[in-house]
């Protein structure tokens, strides 16, 4: 005999709505407006290529890549996510701007694309032959002071304060990943990953830890070791590429570091290119720009931290940079230009 059960729901107690008003007809209806992206997106043709439309966009560069100062540097991401086969929304690369010296006459920041750990592993399982990882093996534990000057910007001006960082670590990191080769799960035990070469800094003026890895110092310590690891057991399939987290301290090879004081090799900055600008070396023509010894001579560092060229290699130097002021006719700076040497000032009154 077939039982039917009726289930009656008693809705005396539920709260009733109160109606939909009617819009009035002279009643505006209020539209919500939603600001241009960060950065504007290119032509559509150009983000049909990597198969994003316009919300797409605004997440790249809202979200995915809030730090991008260019579009070109996105259109960068898409490109090698594409050619890599990865899916860029999954944040596997990161924009990461580098100095380079070689860009105009003072240099620039140029914006780079770097490989996150995310991609490592994503490279190693595509194989099919990644096999697991031991955990972690650590060095002794040490305990390290990091003494620097952070620049702090204030009312008055950018100043100068001393800081000390007291950070706990292991001296190295190691782990060994496992592959399988011919049907045979095969050790590659990594190299040892020593914290001090690896740890990022908080700028190029001081060896201070940034945030991260003042925080989470084992945490980063391991990401290092496991890239390493994968670079060992997959070497084909990851190649020479290095994670994010091991780039920090890593430049290329056009790139300079700036002295303390953020002083580049040959380019005075602040109060001393002030001086030099209005009262000149000791020997000069009285405009602040110096003989051509003396200005050679600046040209190679003798203004900043950096120990200046001197001695017959600065004469020499000083000489050829002279030899380049004379006209074709063998004519030097002062009978070129009489109303510009000390001299002539000085008879004028």
């Amino acid at each position: 005999m077939a039982t039917t059960t009726t289930k009656t729901t008693n809705t005396s107690s539920r709260p009733v709505p109160p109606p939909l008003k009617s819009a009035e007809p002279n009643q505006k209806q209020q539209v919500a407006v939603v600001a241009p992206p960060r950065l504007l997106p290119p032509p559509a043709t150009e983000l049909e290529r990597y198969d994003v439309d316009g919300a797409g966009w605004r997440t790249l560069v809202e979200s995915i890549f809030p730090a991008a100062k260019t579009v070109t540097s996105v259109l960068m991401a898409l490109d090698y996510c594409k050619r890599r086969k990865l899916d860029v929304f999954k944040h596997p690369v990161h924009i990461v701007p580098i100095w380079n010296s070689s860009i105009g006459e003072r240099g620039g920041y140029v914006e780079t694309i770097w490989p996150g750990i995310n991609e490592l592993r994503t490279t190693a399982m595509r194989t099919g032959q990644f096999a697991g990882m031991d955990e972690p093996k650590y060095g002794p534990t040490l305990t390290s002071v990091f003494k620097g000057k952070l620049k702090k910007r204030g009312q008055g001006g950018d100043q100068w304060e001393n800081k000390e960082v007291t950070v706990t670590h292991a001296e190295w990191c190691s782990i060994t990943v496992y592959r399988l080769l011919n049907g045979q799960r095969m050790p590659f035990p990594g190299p040892r990953v020593f914290w001090l070469e690896t740890y990022a800094k908080i700028n190029n003026f001081a060896d201070i830890p940034n945030a991260m890895w003042e925080k989470r110092s084992n945490g980063q310590h391991e990401k290092c070791a496991e890239a390493a690891a994968l670079r060992r057991a997959f070497p084909e399939e990851i190649g020479s590429d290095y994670s994010i987290d091991e780039n920090r301290r890593i430049q290329p090879a056009t790139a300079r570091r700036h002295h303390a004081g953020g002083k580049r090799h040959g380019v005075a900055d602040g109060a001393e290119a002030r001086r030099f600008r209005e009262e000149g070396p000791a020997r000069g023509d009285g405009h602040g720009r110096g003989s051509g010894e003396d200005r050679g001579r600046w040209r190679q560092g003798s203004c900043c931290r950096r120990p200046a060229r001197s001695g017959q290699e600065a004469a020499s130097l000083g000489k050829a940079v002279g030899q380049r002021e004379a006209d074709a006719d063998g004519r030097p700076r002062s009978q070129r230009y009489p109303g510009h040497t000390r001299a002539a000032r000085s008879s004028t009154g």
